[in-house]
């Protein structure tokens, strides 16, 4: 689906009223953006829960003309994912006359990012130990219902609680499938596509974007940054996935058997 106002073509200027609600309940404060949590073109800000004032919860304010995840989104917010960031409700905020965004509403991590170019690489403990079947999780519970995140990424990792063991993935619905991956994340079989064209693939997908995720956390920078799509492409088709990433990080023998598994080009012996 794609969310619509009341113009169409050039993007939108930020409405001048401050509040519209959702659905009685969430009343979103557009005087209160949290650009930590914006979401491509998707613009994040605080919310008040109108039925439950302790609730800490934030929206998402679609941009007119943006597609996003309609099907699943209605899949999630009835029936939750385990270590995703949880959304409660979505659906259409007037926020002034003539001007109406498309809006979703999920749980605020309030302990901030997993990681950021600042913090440093995890160490393999972490990664192995807390990262990894959290994700696992995750994955096995979409794929179990025919679906797929295809936003797993190292800036899409969030502690949810102070004593940061509650990590989460962060929200997949606001924007078309892998559209916000970096190109490093994404299967030969969907890299060379338009971000808005990568489709939802399927659970090899996300297996494959763990694989790189892994290597992104371990080695504390973007894998391939600094190559260009083709090069990165090419790079891939002529070495392998495996080759061209896993020598960059500082890797056991452990991980490297989980790294040549889930980097597998194959989609039918990846695992």
């Amino acid at each position: 689906m794609v969310a619509t106002s009341n113009n169409s073509g050039e993007k939108q200027p930020r409405s001048n009223k401050e509040t519209g609600v959702l659905r009685n309940r969430y009343k979103v404060l557009l005087q209160n953006p949290i650009p930590v949590m914006d979401s491509g073109y998707n613009r994040a800000y605080r919310v008040e829960d109108l039925r439950d004032p302790s609730s800490q919860v934030f929206a998402l304010v679609s941009e007119p003309g943006v597609p996003f995840r309609d099907e699943l989104a209605e899949k999630l917010t009835a029936k939750s994912a385990p270590g995703m960031v949880e959304l409660h409700s979505h659906g259409v905020v007037q926020f002034e006359e003539g001007d109406f965004r498309y809006v979703f509403i999920f749980d605020f991590p309030s302990e901030g990012s997993v990681f950021t170019s600042e913090t440093g690489p995890l160490s393999e403990q972490e990664v192995l130990g807390k990262v990894v079947p959290r994700i696992i999780d995750t994955i096995i519970d979409m794929a179990g219902r025919g679906l797929s995140h295809r936003a797993i990424r190292a800036d899409n990792l969030f502690y949810m609680d102070e004593g940061k063991l509650g990590m989460v993935l962060g929200e997949c619905v606001s924007m078309p499938a892998g559209s916000l991956q970096p190109t490093i994340y994404e299967p030969l079989e969907s890299a060379n596509a338009h971000s808005f064209g990568r489709g939802d693939a399927n659970v090899m997908a996300d297996i494959y974007a763990l694989g790189v995720l892994v290597c992104h956390l371990l080695g504390g920078v973007l894998p391939g940054e600094g190559r260009s799509q083709g090069e990165l492409y090419s790079a891939k088709l002529q070495q392998g996935s495996y080759a061209v990433l896993v020598p960059k990080i500082p890797a056991s023998a452990r991980t490297g058997f989980l790294l040549a598994g889930l980097l597998n080009d194959d989609p039918s012996r990846r695992w």
